[in-house]
Order: C-alpha cells, then structure tokens, then sequence
C-alpha cells in the first residue's frame, strides 16, 4: 500500500524519489550499435580510419533508427571512448 505523503514531509530515498527518463528506440539503437563496435578487436584504432568508418557506417547503419546524424554522433562518442581505452585500457558500455 502506497500512501502520498509530501516530499518535504518523508525521508528521502533513492528508490522512490528519483526516475531516469525512459530511453528512446533511437537511443536504445545507437547503444547497441556502440556496443557492437566496442567488440571489435583494435576498434580504439580504427575509429579514425576514415576507409574503417565507411565500412562501419554501411554496415551497421541499415536500421532506419541511425539517420546521418545519429551515426556522426556515434563516431563522435566512440572517438572520446577510444581516447579513455587508449588511457586506462578500459571501454565504458552500455549493457542492453
């Protein structure tokens, strides 16, 4: 049972108070789509070979969710991925 009580009334928690904004299917493909790059092996490499991301971008970007730019932003976001790979030989992702 759920009784509405103000918020300045009750005790603050992190399980009720706060809600992330629900994803889009945009979103949720340029993720996956990320994360399929981020297995490749040298991926940290290749995202600055233009011939590389031609490949990539035909290959990948067949779903009608990743427009033009959706897929720049993806390189752009891989590219800052790839400089923390090349730092700490980590890749932050995304599981979806």
């Amino acid at each position: 049972m759920r009784v509405p009580i103000e918020v300045e009334e009750r005790f603050a928690s992190g399980f009720g108070d706060w809600r992330q904004r629900r994803l889009t299917a945009r979103e949720i493909a340029m993720l996956q789509l990320m994360n399929i790059v981020t297995d490749r092996p040298n991926w940290s490499v290749e995202i600055y070979e233009s011939t590389v991301i031609a490949h990539w971008a035909s290959e990948l970007s067949s779903s009608e969710l990743i427009s033009p730019a959706a897929w720049s932003w993806c390189v752009a976001e891989l590219r800052d991925k790839a400089l923390y790979h090349g730092m700490f030989n980590l890749t932050v992702g995304c599981r979806s």
